[in-house]
């Protein structure tokens, strides 16, 4: 054998352990994480990242709940509501009447607030 057919056949008997880089971080094969800023569990699979959504599980709220998406957070949750105009709000919901209004749960009501650029209607 040559040199370059010795060389090869030493590098194929060779284990080379495949990493996946992600934002700057480096992980080996068959480890897992959570991505957050797209709720995602992924894992580094032979040098490739394979992400699945994460699943939530069912929420079963009470009647005086609402299911709602919390800024940060994956999987939505159960918070308590308020009545306001006969609309059903989730707490720290908005609503843009004559003044604007936010939805205090720990009362229960809908209280005066000061109008942020961007609000209107419902958010």
């Amino acid at each position: 054998m040559n040199y370059a057919e010795t060389r090869l056949s030493q590098l194929e008997n060779c284990h080379c352990e495949k990493t996946c880089q992600v934002s700057g971080l480096l992980y080996r094969d068959q480890d897992s994480w959570v991505d957050g800023d797209h709720c995602r569990n992924c894992t580094c699979t032979s040098g490739t990242v394979e992400c699945r959504r994460m699943s939530c599980p069912p929420l079963n709220c009470s009647p005086d709940s609402l299911p709602v998406h919390i800024a940060g957070q994956c999987c939505k949750v159960c918070r308590p509501k308020c009545i306001y105009g006969g609309k059903v709000l989730a707490e720290g919901q908005r609503i843009l009447t004559k003044s604007c209004r936010e939805c205090r749960v720990s009362f229960n009501l809908m209280i005066p607030i000061t109008c942020r650029e961007g609000d209107v209607g419902f958010r």
